[in-house]
């Protein structure tokens, strides 16, 4: 029974998935200064791929155009002038042939967007929340269910200011803009930086963003909650090709009030070591049982998040095994989950 609670919540996980990473991979392409690269795209954690093997990505990037394509959105490749056969793809929302015909989109399909869209805007902070609103006005019309959303203030309370700071952060990040700006860290300490931002990252209902701080030449990550002045985004860069945001990425668990602890979680031995690597974004250690099976080291200060996370990606055969609180919490969630399927 626990199987197939697991592997009906698979099917629902993937379906809401792939709406969202079609919307990123929309918003991307609309807002960016240049053609994006095959490798660039694929392997965007962010946007929602990179979670498997280079030509599983790319299968999966191809299906997604076709789907954009389906609803009057047409990405073309381009090819710069000069480039050599051998050069890799680059891609950019086709103006001239896109349009929006709503009358191929059913209703079945704007109430997926809708519910997609409406999962980002019940974060309390994210960087793009006025575009986020336009698209779900458009499917909400075609969804006759969908329930009426007036302004950003009928989702939550979020301040002018904050959200002056999210929509600038935004606007710099897609014009690849640096951003000029105040930062007070932690201890109070002010300091006036520019940023050349290479990723956003929301987590924990807070804004992160990262890039390359020109006061201390490094790549930094930065909260949008403690910017306390900015100005106008100004010259230009380009992300390094060889740069991953997920590097800089939480994990659900690393944000917490309880005391952290130490955590091991079980894969099978016919995990792809690819996938897991994604997955752990290279953080903590990795060690081959005896059985090949892979166990994952790293420290927790949210069990609940971590318990979450394992749920999320059991159709991976991610497993904890230790310590023994944060298995109980697991077997909890497990025999929950097959209740309330017994209810149905």
């Amino acid at each position: 029974m626990a199987e197939t609670i697991i592997h009906s919540m698979d099917g629902f996980n993937e379906r809401n998935e792939s709406a969202r990473r079609i919307l990123n991979l929309l918003f991307i392409l609309n807002c960016t200064s240049r053609p994006l690269t095959t490798t660039e795209i694929i392997t965007d954690s962010d946007l929602g791929y990179g979670m498997a093997g280079i030509e599983s990505e790319k299968k999966k990037f191809q299906r997604d155009r076709k789907k954009l394509e389906e609803y009057g959105v047409h990405i073309r490749e381009v090819k710069e002038s000069g480039a050599s056969e051998t050069e890799e793809s680059r891609w950019a929302i086709d103006r001239e042939r896109t349009h929006i015909d709503t009358a191929v989109v059913t209703q079945d399909d704007a109430d997926m967007l809708v519910h997609a869209v409406d999962e980002y805007l019940a974060r309390t902070k994210i960087s793009f929340r006025s575009a986020l609103l336009r698209i779900r006005a458009v499917a909400a019309a075609i969804d006759t269910d969908a329930e009426q959303i007036e302004s950003v203030d009928d989702v939550e309370q979020v301040t002018e200011q904050i959200q002056n700071v999210l929509d600038t952060v935004w606007a710099a990040y897609c014009s690849r803009k640096s951003l000029p700006f105040c930062y007070r860290d932690a201890k109070g300490k002010e300091s006036k930086r520019t940023v050349s931002i290479y990723g956003i990252v929301n987590q924990a209902n807070q804004c992160y963003f990262v890039g390359l701080d020109n006061l201390s030449g490094k790549v930094r990550t930065f909260r949008t909650d403690r910017v306390t002045r900015m100005n106008k985004p100004r010259g230009s860069y380009i992300i390094p090709h060889d740069f991953s945001l997920g590097a800089f990425q939480f994990l659900p668990f690393d944000l917490g009030d309880e005391e952290e602890i130490q955590a091991t979680f079980a894969f099978p031995a016919h995990s792809v070591a690819g996938e897991i690597e994604v997955l752990t974004h290279g953080r903590g250690t990795l060690e081959i049982q005896p059985d090949e099976s892979l166990h994952w080291n790293i420290a927790v200060k949210n069990p609940d998040a971590a318990v979450a996370m394992a749920l999320q990606h059991a159709s991976l055969g991610m497993r904890p095994c230790s310590p023994a609180s944060l298995v109980s919490l697991w077997n909890s969630a497990i025999n929950k989950a097959v209740e309330a399927h017994g209810r149905i």
